[in-house]
């Protein structure tokens, strides 16, 4: 990695406090984190402070305990950083490599599927329950041949695994120019280039008659931005078409599946939970 400048964010966090705050964290263009027994330190690069810096304001900045910002270079972190790195199991058969180096299966072998990641990547790897809850429903779901949607695809992480499960072609939008960047690198990575195709948008302005109709969507989004999508997901998928919603709250999720349920469009098929985090699948009525 060359030598470039980052933003460090030094931020005093609780332990129980940490999960939480990773689903939010997950929207930042965030390249690395540490952690330590009272702080967590966020690097991002330092062309992205600024737009950060109000959506860490957005998220509730001014509330958070931050105890310093500062400028740094990545020789200073990066070196360290990759040293703590450890492989991470989205399933007990899905594993995610994020390495510099090329993975090999003798490395998994109670790996059905390897996912390789740009290291570097603090999100979007499999460490939050988000992203495990999806993949585990999109993993039972999906079958060969199909045509899936992945909305907010963040590093590519989920469009990944449903390439490698068999799926003929991911749309996988997303509009951060950082995570885009990223999520092709890691596309060319696992060679499913010809699978994926990125698209740069805002997923409120997904037309249906641009993309036609899919068998799958998996949507790993916010509480509010996936109530807001409901008519959009309906427009979008085959009926008998599957959706997997993630990224909420399970306290939260009643109020989801109401606002889903309640278009007439929509059944739900099951709900799954890790912690204090749920998922839930729906079938296009």
């Amino acid at each position: 990695m060359s030598s470039k400048d980052f933003v460090l964010v030094r931020i005093e966090l609780a332990e129980a406090e940490r999960e939480l705050l990773y689903g939010y964290l997950a929207q930042l263009p965030i390249t690395g984190i540490e952690e330590t027994a009272e702080e967590l330190h966020i690097y991002l690069p330092q062309e992205s402070w600024s737009a950060t810096e109000q959506l860490l304001r957005d998220l509730g900045f001014p509330m958070l305990r931050l105890r310093g910002v500062e400028r740094t270079r990545s020789q200073d972190w990066y070196a360290e950083w990759l040293k703590q790195l450890q492989p991470v199991w989205l399933t007990p058969s899905v594993v995610v490599h994020p390495f510099p180096t090329s993975p090999s299966p003798s490395e998994y072998p109670d790996a059905d599927l390897i996912v390789h990641i740009v290291p570097g990547m603090a999100f979007g790897t499999g460490h939050h329950a988000t992203t495990r809850l999806s993949a585990t429903m999109l993993l039972k779901y999906i079958k060969v041949g199909q045509r899936w949607l992945d909305a907010g695809t963040g590093t590519g992480i989920l469009a990944i695994v449903a390439a490698k499960s068999g799926a003929s072609e991911v749309i996988a939008v997303e509009n951060n120019p950082f995570a885009l960047e990223q999520a092709q690198e890691n596309l060319h990575l696992n060679a499913v280039e010809s699978i994926v195709r990125l698209w740069a948008a805002d997923l409120e302005e997904l037309d249906p008659h641009m993309f036609g109709k899919f068998d799958g969507i998996v949507a790993n989004l916010t509480h509010n931005l996936l109530i807001k999508l409901r008519i959009k997901f309906a427009q979008l998928l085959h009926i008998d078409g599957l959706l997997i919603l993630s990224g909420v709250l399970t306290e939260q999720l009643p109020e989801l599946l109401s606002n889903y349920v309640e278009l007439k469009s929509f059944r739900v098929c099951e709900v799954l939970s890790e912690d204090e985090w749920g998922c839930a699948v729906l079938q296009r009525a």
